[in-house]
């Protein structure tokens, strides 16, 4: 008798379990966005919304030239011992973000900055849509090459 009562209690645990975690997958969601960031384009609208504590992710490929005579580099862009190096920059805002360039290396423009490179996973601090740009230099007019970047939200 004792065991049947235990075999029922289990049997109603796994269900309301099973429930339970169906009910929380529903409700999460997962939304994709493919895009071009060009590296003349300056600041760019991914037209990603993000929710303060959302979680995204970003995978960037691609290359580009910061101007005249320089290299070639990828979207990790190269170290030049500052927090913004040529690398894929991310920024949330609801309006665009502020030009970037020598003459802007203010801290209240740099502690906005997320450096994103290559990719990785981020958690949005606050909510607005994320824009892109290929480092500080990006929107000179001897800017060239782009990047294509998927970006992953986690509702």
């Amino acid at each position: 008798m004792k065991r049947k009562s235990i075999i029922r209690l289990l049997s109603v645990l796994t269900a309301v379990l099973l429930i339970f975690l169906i009910d929380a997958s529903s409700q999460s969601q997962v939304k994709a966005y493919k895009l071009t960031i060009f590296a003349e384009g300056g600041w760019q609208s991914s037209g990603v919304p993000l929710k303060g504590g959302e979680y995204y992710s970003v995978h960037a490929t691609g290359s580009w030239t910061s101007g005249y005579n320089s290299a070639t580099m990828g979207p990790e862009g190269q170290e030049y011992g500052t927090i913004i190096d040529h690398s894929l920059l991310g920024q949330i805002s609801a309006k665009r973000p502020e030009k970037l360039g020598y003459e802007s290396y203010k801290p209240n423009i740099i502690q906005n900055i997320i450096r994103i490179g290559r990719g990785g996973m981020f958690k949005a601090k606050i909510g607005g849509i994320l824009w892109l740009a290929m480092g500080e230099w990006s929107g000179c007019k001897e800017c060239t090459g782009e990047v294509l970047v998927l970006i992953t939200v986690y509702q």
